[in-house]
């Protein structure tokens, strides 16, 4: 087990854990690589840090990992020609070119690195020869606040209330021996690694620590795996909140359930990315709209997106339109969704005017009936947009609002999107509830009164979203659960 145990930053412990080279260590181990890396923009201390690919895994320069090959008791080596010798600088001269011998005699050959160290206050020595890799890299790391929760005193104690660790990995030449920094590296495959014990761990088991103190240092401990996870809280895949399927004074005119294993003829795909005409879909997106990203699934429509090329671009996903086949005017609209999340993300359930190929946009209207642009800054992925576009001498106007969640964020669980749209005023609701509104009686204003279609689009990047960040998971998916259109008798 000694091949899987490292020498790590020179004072430190630390495990491969993998095949390709992962290391866990502490997190105070780590600690100056994660603010070495850390910025304003990019405040690794607080918020830790995650690498999705190894492309993003970050170099750590003078930053090592040591290897112990073998250790050998030189303690006779060491002493030779010293017997009957009293001169101590003569002792120690002999001793010393005794040592380097030592050294030169394990290295020669080989990449390995070596030294003779004094054990039992001088009358032991043994030399260590190491495999000293020098290419480490940042794989993540948990915000300070987890990592050193319970500060210094509770990092010496049992049990542990913190999570402290980091992780790196090895890189190395083609040859799988240690390489300086390179592009071209590849992560180490150990001689050794240890297996993590999930020990039949499923997703939302806890263990849950009970302690009980006589005094600070006196006390009694047990523990207990609980589960978390959506069953054990009531909540199932389908959880979160459900709108009427009726409501006085209104009729059902339309309504895709999303049953079956096909999408309906309803709806059809934008394809590609926009160019030459719109490239970036007027918004700067940076994504590739393909059917293959669309699926029907337990009576949901999900829309996935990926970090994949196609065309010229980096990410795809799916934009859905209903153009030509179910368009309204008036009514109230319910949208039953769970959001993707993340920075770069942009999902949106949204409304342009039927006459789109004959006056052009802004002049055909838009309605957001929800946007989000994801990320965990300013509270991102918890807030939601409502907005409409119109005409105004040839130029875009806009006017919206929003809304935030009080807890969780949209990814979370199903939530309705509505709104209510008659010849007064527009009115935005989230789950059930107002939060916006704007009044389309005034002049200027005729777009509101005309027919709209539906379209339904994650987009990857953007003028608002900005782009995803190393912190962005891909896949991300929007499931919509169904879309209901009432209008009044």
């Amino acid at each position: 087990f000694k091949d899987a145990i490292l020498h790590f930053g020179g004072g430190c412990t630390a495990e491969l854990v993998s095949n390709k080279g992962l290391v866990l260590t502490n997190h105070h181990c780590g600690l100056s690589q994660v603010q070495a890396h850390s910025s304003e923009e990019h405040d690794y201390l607080k918020n830790g840090f995650w690498a999705q690919s190894l492309k993003d895994e970050l170099s750590n320069p003078g930053l090592t990992a040591a290897r112990i090959v073998r250790i050998d008791d030189v303690t006779k080596a060491v002493n030779f020609g010293i017997d009957g010798l009293e001169n101590g600088a003569e002792i120690a001269k002999i001793m010393q070119r005794n040592m380097q011998q030592l050294i030169d005699d394990a290295t020669r050959g080989t990449h390995y690195k070596a030294e003779v160290k004094a054990f039992d206050y001088g009358n032991s020595y043994y030399l260590m020869l190491k495999e000293v890799f020098l290419d480490v890299r940042l794989v993540g790391a948990p915000p300070s606040s987890i990592g050193k929760f319970g500060g210094d005193t509770d990092n010496w104690v049992w049990p542990r209330h913190t999570g402290d660790f980091t992780v790196f990995r090895i890189y190395v030449g083609a040859d799988n021996k240690p390489a300086a920094f390179n592009e071209a590296n590849v992560p180490y495959q150990p001689i050794k690694h240890l297996n993590i014990a999930f020990n039949d761990r499923k997703k939302g088991d806890f263990t849950l620590v009970v302690q009980a103190h006589a005094s600070e240092t006196d006390f009694v401990v047990d523990s207990k795996v609980v589960n978390m996870n959506s069953a054990a809280l009531g909540l199932d895949a389908n959880s979160g909140y459900t709108s009427p399927e009726s409501y006085d004074g209104y009729n059902l005119a339309w309504a895709d359930e999303f049953t079956g294993s096909v999408l309906s003829d309803n709806w059809t795909f934008e394809l590609g990315d926009g160019c030459p005409d719109l490239c970036g879909w007027g918004n700067e997106e940076l994504i590739f709209y393909k059917k293959e990203n669309t699926a029907i699934s337990d009576g949901k429509l999900i829309i996935t997106a990926k970090k994949e090329n196609a065309g010229s671009r980096n990410y795809t996903s799916s934009r859905l339109i209903t153009k030509g086949k179910k368009f309204f005017t008036y009514g109230r609209v319910d949208i039953r969704a769970i959001l993707p999340k993340g920075q770069g993300l942009w999902p949106a359930l949204w409304m342009l005017g039927e006459n789109i190929s004959e006056v052009s946009w802004p002049k055909c209207g838009e309605i957001d009936i929800m946007e989000m642009v994801g990320g965990s800054t300013e509270n991102r992925d918890k807030t939601v947009h409502g907005t409409v576009h119109w005409d105004n001498a040839g130029n875009n106007a806009k006017y919206g609002g929003s809304t935030k969640l009080s807890f969780g964020i949209f990814n979370d669980e199903f939530h309705v999107f509505s709104i209510i749209w008659d010849q007064q005023k527009i009115v935005w609701l989230l789950d059930g509830v107002q939060y916006h509104v704007i009044d389309i009686t005034p002049g200027g204003l005729e777009e509101f009164h005309k027919p709209f279609y539906f379209i339904f689009n994650v987009a990857v990047g953007g003028s608002w979203p900005g782009s995803p960040d190393i912190n962005t998971v891909f896949p991300q998916q929007m499931t919509v659960d169904y879309i209901r259109v009432f209008q009044k008798k």
